[in-house]
């Protein structure tokens, strides 16, 4: 495997500071979470929501310290995929990249466009649906294709606005909660908690997107650590306040649309009410998909470059910076995946949070070994995991990762049509696994080990 600086990775721009990376993490984690699934989890689990936040954060924290710690040690684009392809295992880590992308075009870029049309249709109700969410998908699309500076300055700017809409949600709604609402706290009974937790956890991973974008990251071994320092408790934060207001501000089973807008419109109205739903709903979503089309190929990049892929598949354009065909595909694929599937809502959120998750696990599987087998890179980190954290972090990640995918899959095959979802999810990566070890197995002896 060749980690080459001739590689199409040379013409990836280091342009990307502090603050636009931490706008990228909260922008690609508060969408999903807050406006695409909170209405989901609350019918799930009811007025425990908050609590159910907090569960989603503890695994996506022991998986983000282990990604810490490998950023700083080797920091580059496509990190996920390259972390445990080189430090564990390339099947175990192409099968990971492989499902995540079933999950981006099945799941991630269709429902976050979806949910951004859902919003514009609440202020203009005579919108079509489906038209202005694959519009969505267009805009942002030539937007990446432009390159990484545009698309983030647009998302900084993008996750100020956001943050300024979500203030006031909480600012108007939390005089409206009150106490009696959260008895009895939990509803939906174990089941309903465990499946909104597993659900929700897809929403804080924004963070990885650092993991993704290490060569166009200025001073990366600094300010991967500090992005995940202030993103992650501040997106946790603002997920756990509004899930008090989603739950608090009238009973939870009052609600026959128990979406985000809905809960708003109880107490915001107006001109207020519009920004809501436009500054905050429309913009978390777009954002979410900005941030997806900046970070979702890098991965790809490296896989090509194992010759897992064409080679031409990974082209970067030399006027913008971009991997103009993946993002191509992307944009076409995720387009079909919305024209054929609808307005199925769920499924795509399942799929979204079995893509986000399943990569995770090649990676711990690299941490666990990175010491012992890896030294001299371990001793590279600027945040090294020490004692009985270093075991303990990545086996616990390794295990609620494999615990979230188990409760997902049987929640998808309660869906409509769900075992032949469920068919193709395991059709799909049984097909990765026996890919990646026919091709991987011709190219053994050029392989290059680190």
């Amino acid at each position: 495997m060749s980690d080459s600086p001739t590689s199409e990775r040379r013409h990836l721009k280091r342009n990307i500071s502090l603050i636009h990376l931490i706008g990228i993490e909260v922008g690609q984690s508060i969408g999903a979470g807050i406006f695409a699934l909170t209405g989901i989890a609350l019918a799930a689990t009811g007025p425990s929501l908050f609590l159910a936040f907090l569960a989603a954060a503890f695994p996506v924290a022991l998986a983000m310290a282990v990604l810490a710690m490998l950023a700083t040690a080797e920091p580059i684009s496509g990190g996920t995929y390259y972390y445990g392809s080189r430090f564990f295992s390339p099947v175990a880590s192409f099968t990971g990249v492989w499902a995540y992308i079933l999950g981006a075009v099945l799941g991630m870029f269709p429902l976050y466009a979806l949910t951004g049309a859902t919003f514009l249709k609440a202020v203009i109700p005579a919108l079509p649906k489906i038209p202005v969410a694959l519009l969505l998908l267009a805009v942002f699309f030539l937007t990446n294709l432009l390159g990484a500076r545009v698309a983030v300055w647009i998302q900084a700017v993008l996750v100020a606005i956001l943050l300024l809409a979500l203030f006031l949600f909480i600012g108007a709604g939390m005089p409206e909660v009150s106490l009696q609402h959260f008895s009895p706290l939990f509803t939906g009974g174990t089941g309903g908690f465990l499946v909104a937790s597993a659900i929700l956890t897809f929403t804080i991973l924004g963070a990885n997107a650092a993991v993704e974008l290490g060569d166009e990251i200025i001073d990366p071994r600094k300010n991967i650590p500090r992005s995940f320092l202030i993103a992650i408790p501040v997106v946790t934060a603002v997920y756990v306040v509004i899930g008090i207001v989603a739950a608090g501000v009238a009973p939870w089973n009052s609600w026959s649309d128990s979406s985000l807008s809905s809960v708003a419109a109880f107490f915001l109205r107006g001109p207020l009410f519009v920004f809501f739903i436009v500054g905050g709903g429309f913009l978390a979503v777009v954002t979410t998909l900005n941030a997806t089309y900046l970070w979702g190929t890098k991965s790809l990049i490296l896989i090509t470059e194992d010759g897992l892929f064409p080679k031409s598949l990974a082209r970067i354009n030399r006027r913008f910076g971009t991997p103009h065909w993946f993002l191509i595909i992307i944009f076409l694929i995720s387009s079909a995946a919305l024209i054929v599937a609808g307005e199925r809502v769920e499924t795509f959120a399942v799929f979204a949070s079995l893509g986000g998750i399943i990569i995770f696990i090649p990676v711990m599987g690299a941490a666990l070994r990175l010491r012992r087998h890896h030294p001299q890179l371990y001793a590279r980190s600027s945040l090294q995991l020490r004692g009985v954290i270093y075991y303990l972090a990545p086996a616990a990640g390794l295990l609620l990762c494999v615990l979230v995918i188990a409760i997902l899959l049987i929640n998808l095959s309660s869906h409509r049509g769900g075992f032949v979802f469920l068919a193709i999810f395991g059709v799909w990566v049984a097909a990765g696994v026996a890919y990646s070890g026919l091709r991987l197995r011709r190219k053994v002896g050029s392989r290059r080990r680190i």
